[in-house]
Order: structure tokens, then C-alpha cells, then sequence
């Protein structure tokens, strides 16, 4: 697990009036974390607390993480901006804005959840991808200025109502093209679409086993190392009893939102219900997948507004949360290189035209997209003739997955070994 530095959101430091922008730094740094996501109105609330503009605030913010050595890493999150019915040059003053105050602290990085305001379906796919666009060179620097580069972490919610999947943010990231336009990928928005779901007595999706393991596949097969910014982890907590849907509907909330802003903890934290199978998702995206970064804790629970429970509680859950992901990644060993992956299917993401998936048959593959269906078979490119060495180490990786998961490789790859 070298290459991974730890985080941990401000938000997720406890939400009582008593529980401070400053002391959730101090117990972020006690606690071994290396950096913080610094939540824009936890900065607003502190600078109108102390009297201050939120520059003053903001550079004084700074120098109290400098001086325990504590980076801040993003500034987040700027809300549905894309797609946003408000005019794009009034949407762009507001980035610029964000990435002002986001130098100020040196955060290199601005999070970006895709769009949840339904009305930016009304926006077609090539406006988003070019406000996107227009978004990300807003990070750059001014010429001839020292400015460094905000960098977009662009995050798939499993509310977000286009990029509601990693593929689809995936998708939409290699057609905005620009180099500081990354993803930020969540474990809890993962695994509440393809396996937790609050509404149900056993808190799961109908065979979301299958599902997961698919998308892992996919994700390994799919995405470069390059394409993510940083990762984030959360659990959550079995709701009992289950959410109703006249919860939701008096709430008017997204089953994962609602649930998010209650039961959402720390990896492994089963004193406060953590249930979700976080093991495969995190070995995926931390070992496998070859990606080093800033790996950062962000979650949400209703006993936050507890006095109580302070910023050091969290801290130290948080903390002892990560120790149990390193001894998770210790008991396994990674199956495969990600390059066994790129040997094996010689394209490139995206090429295919045509994907077989689970119960539901044939579909195009923007049907994937959209419904997040797992891959169970892919089509290979005519004169694909992968070598027998390359197909013994990737049998080696599959064996994490059904025979139906992984039914769209072997018998064509081994009949063409022969």
C-alpha cells in the first residue's frame, strides 16, 4: 500500500456548532492523517464565526495545517454546475472563485459531484462535455502567472442524474480531454448501486454479488491508473428498520442520498452498523489497479450533530478504520498486473460496438451507461490472438469471479490458443 496518503473530509469531523474548523485539524493531524478535504461551507461557517473575510480565514486556515503538517488536498464540492440552468458565465465566475480560494489554502484539487438538478437533462450530452471542458481550463494557470493547477475531481454520485456510474463519468472525463480532468471515485456511490440498498430488510440489491464483481472486472479492463484524481471510502450502516418509501417521498430525496446523510461510516466500522463488502472495491482501486494518490475518509451520520462526539471520536474512528483496510490488503495478494488486462483484450475502452449482459440480452453499449448492467460477455476485435502465457495469468485473476462473470474471454481465448 506505498503511495497512498491519508485523508480525511472536514465534514466528516462532526457537525456541532462547538466542533471547529481548527480543532478538526488538530484532530485529523493527532490522529496520523496527512491531509484534509476542506468543505467550502465549513469554511464560510468558521470565517463568519471568527469575524473574517473568507480569504483572511482561508490563509489563516492554511498556516494553522502548515504548521501541523497537515495538506489540504481539494476544496469541495462545487454542486451542480454543469448542465446548471443559470448562465454559464455567471457558472464559470463562481468556479473561478472556488479555485481562488482554493489556491489561497493549496488545494490542488476542486470536487466536482456530477449533476443531481434533474434539470440538465434538458441540456444535451455535448453542452455538458464542453462546459466541462470549460470548467477544467478555468483550473489552469493564468499566463505568466505562478498559479498552480486546480486539477477537477469529478465524481460519479449514485444520485447524479446522468453520471450516475463510474463508466458513464469514465465516459464523459475521455471526452472532456483535458489532462486536469480526472475522476474522484467513491466506494458508497459504487456499492449503493450495485449492492446496498436501505429500503430492503437485508439492506441488499438482488444479486449484487455478481454485479460488483463484474463492475471490478470492468473497472481493472476499463480505466487507467491516470484516470483518477483521488479515492474515497465510506461504508454504511444497515438501516433497521429499512427505510420506507414514505421516507423518501416526505423527504423528497433519492433513496442513496437519504441514506447517506444518516448512515454513511467509516470501512469496517460494524460498531455503528458498517455492512457494505468494502474489501474487493478497495484491493481494486488501491492494488490492482496501480493507482497512487490521496486516499481520503468521507461520511456522513446522524449522531454527528452530537456534541459528544467530537472531532476526536471521528479521528480516531476514522483512523482505526484505515489500520483495518491495511490489514484487509495485507491478508490478500494482488491476482494480476493491470497490464494482464490490457494483453489480454488488445483495444482500447470504448472500441467495441456490441456487449452481451446479465438478464437483460443484447444491448448497445450506451444502454451500459445508463443502467449500469455488469458485463458478462465482450466481443473481441477479428484477428485478436491473445498468447498462452498472457491467458494462464489472467485465469489466474479471473478466479475471483463466476463462470458467468468471465464467460466473455476464456473459451474463445483458449480455443485460439490451441
Amino acid at each position: 500500500m506505498n503511495g497512498h496518503k491519508l485523508a480525511i473530509a472536514s465534514v466528516s469531523l462532526g457537525w456541532h456548532e462547538t466542533h471547529t474548523l481548527l480543532d478538526k485539524a488538530d484532530a485529523a493531524a493527532k490522529h496520523g492523517f496527512q491531509g484534509i478535504e476542506l468543505v467550502y461551507g465549513d469554511l464560510e461557517k468558521a470565517a463568519v464565526s471568527a469575524g473574517q473575510s473568507l480569504e483572511a480565514y482561508a490563509a489563516l486556515f492554511r498556516g494553522h495545517c502548515d504548521k501541523l503538517g497537515l495538506s489540504i488536498i481539494s476544496l469541495a464540492p462545487l454542486e451542480n454546475w454543469e448542465g446548471s440552468p443559470l448562465p454559464l458565465a455567471q457558472r464559470l465566475r463562481t468556479a473561478v472563485e472556488w479555485m481562488r480560494i482554493a489556491r489561497i489554502v493549496g488545494a490542488g484539487i476542486l470536487q466536482v459531484p456530477a449533476t443531481f438538478n434533474t434539470a440538465s437533462l434538458l441540456v444535451s450530452e455535448d453542452e455538458i462535455v464542453n462546459e466541462l471542458r470549460l470548467l477544467a481550463d478555468c483550473g489552469l494557470p493564468r499566463p505568466g502567472s505562478d498559479e498552480a493547477t486546480i486539477e477537477i475531481g469529478y465524481e460519479p454520485l449514485s444520485w447524479s442524474v446522468r453520471s450516475d456510474t463510474w463508466q458513464h463519468a469514465l465516459y464523459i472525463k475521455r471526452r472532456v480531454g483535458r489532462p486536469n480532468f480526472k475522476l474522484c471515485l467513491d466506494t458508497y456511490h459504487i456499492l449503493t448501486k450495485l449492492w446496498g440498498d436501505c429500503t430492503a430488510a437485508d439492506g441488499r440489491i438482488p444479486n449484487g454479488d455478481a454485479a460488483l464483481k463484474a463492475s471490478l472486472f470492468e473497472t481493472l479492463r476499463s480505466m487507467r491508473a491516470e484516470d483518477v484524481s483521488f479515492v474515497q471510502l465510506s461504508d454504511a450502516a444497515l438501516a433497521q428498520p429499512p427505510v420506507t418509501f414514505t421516507q423518501l417521498e416526505e423527504a423528497g430525496q433519492h433513496q442513496a442520498f437519504y441514506w447517506s446523510a444518516r448512515g454513511r461510516v467509516f470501512p469496517y466500522q460494524e460498531e455503528l452498523g458498517a455492512y457494505l463488502p468494502m474489501t474487493d472495491i478497495i484491493r481494486t482501486w488501491l492494488v490492482e489497479l496501480g493507482w497512487k494518490g490521496w486516499v481520503s475518509m468521507e461520511i456522513f451520520h446522524s449522531s454527528m450533530s452530537e456534541p459528544s462526539r467530537g472531532p476526536g471520536y471521528w479521528a480516531h474512528s476514522g483512523r482505526k478504520s484505515w489500520d483495518r483496510v491495511l490489514a484487509e490488503m495485507a491478508k490478500t495478494t494482488p491476482k494480476a498486473p493491470k497490464d494482464v488486462l490490457s494483453k489480454v483484450w488488445d483495444r482500447k475502452p470504448f472500441e467495441y460496438d456490441e456487449i452481451d449482459v446479465m438478464e437483460t440480452g443484447k444491448k448497445q453499449w450506451k444502454d451500459l451507461y445508463e443502467f449500469d448492467t455488469p458485463v458478462v460477455h465482450v466481443d473481441r476485435k477479428p484477428g485478436f490472438k491473445p498468447i498462452g502465457e498472457t491467458t494462464a495469468k489472467a485465469r489466474k485473476l479471473m478466479h475471483r469471479f463466476t463462470e458467468a462473470e468471465v464467460e466473455f474471454a476464456m473459451k474463445d481465448v483458449e480455443r485460439e490458443d490451441q
